[in-house]
């Protein structure tokens, strides 16, 4: 009979962490960065869900590129976090 096999979190997801937005159909190059900006802990204190901070570029009709900012609430494991640079 095989051991069940126990997971830590290595990461805290805490505010300001860099983080990349899975896409269900998009490829991973095209995935886009975001910024927490609010954690809510479930009952358990583990975080399940962040508010975000996003930059969504375009372009206008001229071509020039046009940045407007959104924020959205995301279920973490829909999320990848990046490590921090001076944990690298």
């Amino acid at each position: 009979m095989e051991k069940g096999i126990s997971f830590e979190f290595t990461t805290k997801t805490k505010v300001n962490n860099i983080v990349l937005l899975k896409g269900d159909q998009a490829p991973r190059n095209e995935w886009k960065l975001a910024r927490i900006t609010e954690v809510y802990p479930g009952s358990d204190d583990r975080v399940r869900k962040v508010r975000l901070l996003v930059s969504d570029t375009t372009f206008n009709e001229k071509g020039k590129s046009t940045t407007k900012t959104v924020f959205l609430e995301r279920l973490v494991h829909k999320l990848v976090t990046l490590p921090e640079a001076g944990l690298v």
